[in-house]
């Protein structure tokens, strides 16, 4: 019993109070708000599905989908607004899955929309996780630069699969993604959740 009792102590003299999304200690704030997209499961679901709807129409939907993400996400982390569910960002992925399982093909427009809406978004939730003792410039410049160099990524890795694997690649990640983003919005929506 005497050993429980130490071990307890021991481990419960290092506990440190617990944050929704932790940063990295000693990166500094802009390295963790690079790696907040990555952290932020909704915001890498949801990267990861615009990217694929992005890729699989490129270089036509790209060409206006990218540059009308940075700008957008850009102007929303520079103008805080009252803060939005991160469950909106999963119901966009589900969306953005559903369109690459689909193979929609919505022009150039489609993706450019989807990527419009899912900037405001993560540019919101950024802006709410912020705490206030952090300087928010550093973490909203790593931010953005983290979220659009996972679009860029995931965006170009579609690209690649469609031409290699006739597109067959990117309708089974978009399920995949699609049914990851209806698994977490059921359990948000259970009791208790």
């Amino acid at each position: 019993m005497s050993r429980l009792l130490v071990l307890t102590i021991f481990l419960g003299g290092g506990a440190v109070p617990a944050r929704a999304h932790s940063p990295v200690p000693g990166v500094g704030e802009f390295y963790n708000g690079m790696l907040h997209p990555v952290l932020v499961p909704a915001h890498l679901v949801t990267l990861l599905a615009l990217g694929l709807v992005v890729g699989q129409h490129a270089p036509k939907s790209s060409n206006i989908a990218l540059p009308a993400f940075v700008f957008v996400l850009v102007a929303s982390l520079a103008t805080p607004t009252p803060p939005v569910s991160e469950i909106t960002l999963l119901y966009l992925a589900l969306a953005c899955g559903l369109a690459a399982v689909l193979a929609f093909d919505a022009g150039a427009i489609g993706p450019a929309v989807f990527a419009v809406v899912v900037a405001a978004i993560i540019g919101n939730t950024v802006n709410a996780d912020i705490p206030p003792e952090q300087p928010p410039w550093l973490l909203r410049a790593g931010s953005a630069l983290g979220a659009t160099l996972l679009l860029i990524f995931f965006g170009g890795l579609a690209a690649i699969l469609k031409r290699r694997w006739n597109a067959l690649a990117i309708r089974i990640l978009g399920s995949w993604v699609a049914a990851v983003a209806l698994m977490i919005i059921a359990l948000s929506l259970a009791p208790g959740g």
